[in-house]
């Protein structure tokens, strides 16, 4: 958001990440204007509202908010992808924790902007009181006040990390997920991955495969020569996968592996984005809707591809191959 331009305030849901970043990002950009408006109306109830959040505690917590939120947010956006897959998830875990642990402390955050408008230490004004002036008004001050945020600020981050470590807890599913990741991902040197083609091989036996080590051993050799070869073929865990399912009469074992770790469910988001436009499609209105309509309909507003980019080439086909028909030149 570019200095001096407001954003809408927004309402908080607690089951999403993204209105807790957008509704803390809008009260910063507009804090000046809420505080005026409660001054304005001269109610108790909005000076109630008013004393709150007219002091250091809160603004330094907001501004901490602001910093820590906004990970979490594009987290939460990388968890609504369509097409993401458990190899990426470590990834994108990791570097959200980091970017928590470190909100507030770079001097261009938005904890960082308000310590450099914000005193350093508490002053003291002619009346005997510890205020400062913020985008045009005063503020109370006080070292318990800025003791008590930076307190806040740690227990929440330290509650925030220990629950997505214990979210994203390791078990035997994470285990066998981790090492399939590993297994199919191409800048993992072969000589490091003896532990995970005996992690893959006994799930894989476990499941109805035998003789799976000598199989994802081969293919191991395969891919990592195409690495070598300074192939572009294989440049993430998703093409190596696909190499497998492509050359699966010759590695049946890493296709079955490969076919394990694609579909693989990393979050519950297509389920959820299901309802949601089951809801807005079958409405009080349309109560009598047959389930098969509900499906087309269902199937066509998921689809996200427009008029120009559906195969309709493909679509004929699929519907000229069901049963014998005579078309027409």
């Amino acid at each position: 958001m570019t200095p001096g331009q407001s954003g809408k305030f927004k309402a908080v849901f607690h089951t999403r990440w993204l209105t807790f970043h957008g509704s803390v990002d809008a009260l910063i950009s507009n804090y000046s204007s809420l505080v005026s408006v409660f001054l304005e109306e001269k109610s108790g109830k909005s000076l109630s509202l008013h004393k709150p959040i007219t002091c250091y505690k809160f603004l330094h917590v907001t501004h901490f908010l602001a910093d820590v939120l906004l990970p979490l947010a594009t987290l939460s956006k990388s968890f609504q992808t369509q097409d993401l897959d458990y190899t990426e998830v470590s990834a994108l875990l990791h570097s959200a924790i980091q970017s928590i642990e470190s909100a507030g402390k770079a001097s261009s955050s938005n904890l960082g902007k308000f310590r450099k408008a914000a005193p350093e230490e508490p002053q003291v004004g002619k009346d005997g009181t510890e205020t400062f002036e913020f985008q045009g008004h005063t503020i109370r001050d006080s070292a318990k006040q800025r003791k008590e945020a930076v307190s806040i600020c740690e227990s929440y981050v330290a509650g925030v990390v220990r629950s997505m470590h214990d979210r994203f807890a390791d078990n035997d599913d994470a285990e066998v997920l981790t090492a399939l990741g590993n297994f199919f991902n191409p800048t993992v040197p072969r000589s490091d991955k003896v532990s995970d083609v005996d992690v893959v091989s006994e799930y894989l036996g476990s499941v109805g495969s035998e003789s799976a080590v000598d199989g994802l051993d081969l293919f191991l050799i395969y891919m990592h020569s195409l690495v070598d070869s300074g192939s572009k073929v294989v440049r993430s865990s998703r093409d190596a996968a696909n190499i497998a399912l492509k050359k699966r009469d010759l590695y049946p074992a890493a296709a079955e592996s490969a076919e394990r770790l694609l579909v693989s469910p990393v979050s519950t988001v297509d389920c959820e984005r299901g309802f949601s436009k089951q809801n807005l499609i079958k409405t009080c209105l349309r109560s009598r809707m047959s389930v098969g309509r509900l499906d087309k309909l269902l199937r066509i507003s998921l689809d996200s591809r427009t008029v120009d980019e559906f195969p309709f080439g493909k679509a004929f086909k699929q519907w000229a191959s069901v049963k014998s028909r005579r078309i027409l030149q």
